[in-house]
């Protein structure tokens, strides 16, 4: 900074030499002269013409001031630098601080997380082995077991997401794909809840749960079968095979009359997304899309409407019938002034 404080004289001298050069313009020498003829234009004080021009700055000054003026941008220039290098250098001082403070306790908790799951795990285990068949609890403790295995799976992806995304950044980075997460024993667990408790008390919870983790992992066809069983029970069942591709991109009625395995099921709309994405990343099932999305719209307190009314637009206009799809991305506009104006938010993100 005091190399900035040393350069102050330039800026006072700048300032002095634009002062003198709006002093010596022409326009204030041509001021009404005294009675008894023109005067002769008086020049600034201290400022020496240019010879042969009367009023008139040296070629010199003018450079000079020119040079003052790049220099006094290169100094606006450099102080602007050091004062974001300054900020950055102090937030990251400050994360420093925070993290120094509770990582320790963060890791903690963390491993004491683990710790009670890793329990958790061992205890559901050992019970189902001891109790493989009772009607009251037995689909509880496999429906729990299921869930811890989905967090253990998801922890363990994520930690070797992380390690891979900073081997990358090393002189050696790793030449494999990276990783992909897990599901396989929470999937396992649940096909074995709907084979031996076809009638469990949260059978939505765990059709939706199968086919989210099988969508997760990329099995799109298993996924999106376990989550027709969960929206169309009376037609579908989640472990059977999914049904061979549409002739001439399905119909529109496919799924009409469906009937979902719980009517008031919190996850029904979701599915009908779901299932409707599924058919959209398909250009041969744009009709079966279009009947899925329709299906949402009868939730419009969802926040998955919004969203619905989108992909339909999309699926519409995808499948070449522009009178529907800007029907529909009319409805969507509609709808989200309405819900702004109400001071409502709109539901998903697009």
């Amino acid at each position: 900074m005091s190399r900035d404080v040393s350069r102050r004289p330039r800026l006072v001298l700048l300032s002095w030499a634009l002062a003198m050069a709006f002093a010596a313009l022409p326009a204030h020498a041509a001021q009404p002269a005294a009675a008894g003829g023109p005067a002769a234009p008086a020049a600034a004080p201290g400022v020496p013409n240019a010879p042969g021009v009367p009023g008139a700055l040296d070629p010199r000054m003018l450079d000079e001031m020119d040079k003052d003026v790049q220099r006094f941008a290169q100094m606006v220039g450099e102080y602007r630098s050091t004062a974001r290098d300054i900020l950055k250098r102090a937030y990251h001082d400050k994360v420093k601080a925070i993290n120094a403070k509770y990582d320790p306790q963060i890791n903690l908790n963390d491993r004491e997380a683990r710790d009670r799951r890793r329990d958790a795990i061992a205890m559901f285990e050992a019970f189902l082995l001891k109790y493989p068949n009772d009607k009251r609890w037995t689909p509880d403790a496999m429906f729990r077991l299921a869930e811890l295995y989905y967090e253990k799976s998801a922890e363990e992806y994520l930690d070797a997401d992380e390690a891979y995304k900073k081997a990358l950044d090393t002189p050696n980075p790793p030449d494999t794909p990276p990783p992909r997460v897990d599901y396989t024993p929470t999937i396992n667990l649940y096909r074995r809840l709907l084979t031996e408790f076809p009638s469990y008390r949260f059978l939505d919870a765990a059709y939706y749960l199968l086919g989210f983790c099988l969508g997760e992992m990329g099995e799109d066809q298993q996924a999106k079968q376990a989550l027709l069983a969960l929206v169309c029970a009376n037609k579908y069942k989640p472990l059977d095979p999914p049904p061979p591709p549409p002739v001439n991109g399905g119909r529109e009625d496919a799924y009409d009359g469906c009937t979902p395995v719980r009517k008031d099921s919190k996850f029904l709309p979701e599915a009908w997304t779901r299932v409707g994405e599924f058919h959209f990343d398909n250009p041969n099932e744009l009709r079966l899309a279009i009947a899925a999305f329709h299906k949402v719209l009868a939730f419009k307190d969802s926040p998955y409407y919004d969203r619905a009314l989108y992909k339909l637009a999309w699926a519409y206009y995808r499948d070449n019938r522009f009178p529907e799809a800007v029907r529909e991305f009319d409805n969507l506009v509609k709808y989200a002034d309405a819900r702004t104006e109400a001071g409502q938010k709109v539901g998903s993100d697009l």
